[in-house]
């Protein structure tokens, strides 16, 4: 939070690919992706190979897997990253924030 008389600096950053931080197309392009890499390989492909109850609850770009069994959520664990790269094969991004999120997990 900026302090009252303080100047506050922002700093423009361009990028050469994807869409602007906080744009109005981003919302749209998410639930474009997610609905056809998420949404749609969970209800067809992933749920009818759980063993307990399952969903999924998504806004935006912001989503939420709930599981019955513990043994059900660490195989979406493992599977989520591979799923997000079929169609970004060239960006080791997804993988990396698995891997985080599991070693945070065991720590």
């Amino acid at each position: 939070m900026a302090q009252r008389g303080s100047p506050r600096r922002e700093r423009t950053v361009l990028s050469e690919k994807g869409t602007p931080q906080g744009g109005v197309i981003s919302p749209l392009l998410a639930n474009i992706y997610l609905h056809e890499v998420l949404d749609k390989w969970f209800e067809q492909e992933a749920k009818p190979r759980l063993q307990g109850q399952c969903f999924l609850v998504r806004f935006a770009d912001d989503f939420v897997i709930g599981c019955e069994l513990e043994s059900d959520a660490q195989r979406l664990l493992a599977v989520l990253p591979k799923r997000f790269r079929t169609l970004r094969p060239d960006d080791p991004s997804d993988e990396d924030e698995a891997r985080k999120v599991q070693q945070a997990k065991t720590e």
